[in-house]
């Protein structure tokens, strides 16, 4: 591969692990929040036992859930860039010490 294109894919990989960076930080931040709201409407269902506390509780778990599988998700692409980005480093490597 030439270096250039090496090059060029590492400044690609290097934007796309900033954005993924940026969006797991406003994720964890969504999921400190939401986390608090479902551990609050699970306590008032307990408490209460009421159908709608329940039908609460219940809905701020799977929101709590869904922003969890979208946080593990962005994590999961993440190490994956980072792989591919210490690959290209090290072809990138490999080229430059065969000149």
């Amino acid at each position: 591969m030439m270096a250039t294109r090496i090059e060029r894919r590492l400044r690609s990989n290097q934007e796309k692990l900033r954005q993924f960076h940026e969006d797991l930080s406003v994720v964890s931040e969504q999921l400190q929040a939401v986390n608090d709201v479902a551990d609050d409407a699970e306590l008032r269902s307990i408490v209460s036992e009421t159908p709608l506390a329940a039908h609460e509780a219940g809905d701020a778990v799977r929101q709590r859930d869904a922003l969890s599988r979208e946080r593990d998700h962005i994590v999961g692409r993440i190490a994956k860039l980072e792989m591919e980005q210490d690959k290209l480093l090290e072809d990138l490597t490999e080229r430059q010490d065969r000149r």
